[in-house]
């Protein structure tokens, strides 16, 4: 999947079904989600992230914060409680639009940014003190997303606390059916998917040994991990904390 592809796949689900799109819980499709109990999920979400954030490796400094594919601020507007200041940036314009519609912040505390582009060099070097990212580069090819680590790592401070979740591993023995499945129907799926102009949510992972070497590469070392299961029961999902020397 090229970049573009992948923005117009999304701002198809951002003029569609955004907040099922965003968090895929039974029973939301179809614009069923009320938006009071979807962003409350994401206050819960960051409110036991940062928790164990703080167990592991404390945050230095609360000041500004980097919010990788935010959809419609679901967790950014979570964050900016706890940060002076929170950028989320995402590939759908429509999403971003949104997100600033349900901007409970401001523009000075919360900002929404669209980014096109297969890097963040809207960014400058060492502009944030914390970068997340959840539920996103699991959509994103490895030749793109492998990209996207390294940039988290550039725009990140010395000191500066990063945490993300990848899927690590598909796990097709766990449902021999979906196995072959996926291998002999998926190519299919998605090519009349796209023949009938609608969106396709894929799934990708990039080994946990291979994620551990692009961030250290670039300045950046593991501390902590744990299985979150937010890829779904046939994929490894690893969550990441890391901070930069």
């Amino acid at each position: 999947m090229k970049i573009n592809d992948l923005r117009a796949q999304w701002e198809r689900f951002a003029q569609t079904d955004p907040m099922w799109a965003i968090l895929t819980v039974p029973g939301t499709r179809n614009n069923a989600w009320d938006p009071q109990a979807f962003f409350e999920t994401g206050k819960h979400q960051i409110t036991a992230l940062l928790q164990w954030v703080e167990r592991e490796s404390p945050i230095r400094h609360a000041d500004r914060a980097l919010d990788f594919g935010c959809g419609m601020g679901r967790l950014t507007q979570a964050l900016a409680a706890n940060f002076t200041q929170v950028v989320g940036v995402d590939i759908s314009e429509h999403m971003v639009q949104l997100a600033r519609e349900h901007n409970r912040h401001g523009a000075e505390r919360c900002q929404y940014v669209a980014n096109h582009e297969p890097n963040l060099r809207i960014f400058g070097d060492a502009e944030f003190d914390f970068v997340h990212s959840n539920i996103t580069l699991q959509h994103i090819d490895p030749s793109i997303s492998r990209g996207y680590l390294a940039e988290f790592c550039r725009v990140l401070k010395p000191g500066g606390t990063l945490c993300f979740q990848i899927p690590d591993t598909y796990l097709p023995n766990r449902n021999p059916v979906r196995r072959w499945a996926r291998r002999l129907g998926l190519p299919v799926f998605v090519a009349l998917h796209k023949l009938a102009k609608k969106p396709v949510m894929e799934m990708h992972g990039i080994p946990e040994a291979e994620v551990r070497s692009i961030l250290r590469a670039n300045g950046v070392d593991v501390v902590a991990t744990r299985e979150d299961g937010a890829a779904g029961p046939l994929w490894r999902s690893v969550e990441y904390i890391a901070v930069k020397r």
